[in-house]
């Protein structure tokens, strides 16, 4: 998934979401392929999560399973260190 449509769908699977009843999953399955997607390739989401934060509408859930993405790449500990201050202050 690109940016954008990432971006779409954690607007989506937010806070509020309703569980539907899909077959694809929900809230919770999301925020994991999300993760999944930040460890398979950090360096095209560290920024991206770094501007997740300025919209109020993305849960920390999945900012949080972002964060945890670019730990298990093992990613530039200091970049993820200043994304971990701002999720947990």
């Amino acid at each position: 998934m690109d940016l954008g449509n990432w971006k779409n769908s954690l607007l989506i699977f937010n806070d509020n979401y309703q569980v539907e009843g899909g077959p694809k999953g929900g809230k919770l399955e999301h925020s994991k392929a999300f993760g999944d997607s930040v460890r398979d390739n950090p360096v095209k989401y560290y920024k991206f999560i770094l501007e997740l934060f300025e919209n109020e509408e993305v849960s920390k859930d999945d900012i949080s399973s972002g964060v945890d993405g670019l730990i298990q790449a093992k990613y530039i500990p200091e970049k993820v260190k200043v994304l971990y201050k701002k999720l947990y202050n």
